[in-house]
């Protein structure tokens, strides 16, 4: 007799559930690559706010509440326009169907040649990527395959 049974939708240790993704906060800081490489090691992005209410989430419940403040700490997110000035990449565009953006007034600005994209006191803010700035990863959900379980039915030994 088999059984299926589909196993629960989770995320790994130490990561924290919001909608159909899983976080992790990144608590040291580095630049844009390095944090882009470190999710990447985690089957993870650097995580990228597809709404306010995401955001919110993301800035104010983990990034806020779980890093030091004191030092004007800033959060790196997944957008960027390193290979072509002006397209953005990896993020919601003006435009788009349910695009979402939260830019600084006059941001982007490419000031200095920023090409990396970061939350500074609530909005975005284009950047270079070669500050040091906290980050947090983002995957979706893992939904395993379901799985059967085989109950091994064995046949009696025969007395001899």
């Amino acid at each position: 007799m088999a059984s299926n049974y589909l196993l629960a939708e989770i995320c790994p240790p130490d990561w924290h559930r919001y909608g159909e993704s899983c976080y992790f906060i990144i608590t040291v800081e580095m630049d844009w690559f390095e944090a882009n490489r470190t999710s990447a090691e985690s089957r993870a992005i650097i995580a990228i706010p597809n709404s306010q209410s995401e955001e919110n989430y993301i800035y104010r419940e983990l990034f806020q509440k779980n890093v030091d403040q004191t030092q004007g700490a800033e959060l790196w997110i997944g957008c960027n326009d390193i290979e072509e000035e002006g397209k953005w990449q990896h993020c919601p565009l003006k435009g788009e169907t349910n695009g979402y953006e939260n830019w600084v007034v006059g941001e982007p600005n490419n000031h200095n040649g920023a090409d990396c994209m970061h939350i500074w006191n609530d909005q975005w803010d284009d950047t270079i990527c070669y500050y040091s700035k906290y980050a947090i990863c983002e995957r979706h959900v893992s939904t395993p395959v379901s799985t059967t379980i085989a109950h091994l039915v064995t046949r009696p030994l025969k007395n001899d």
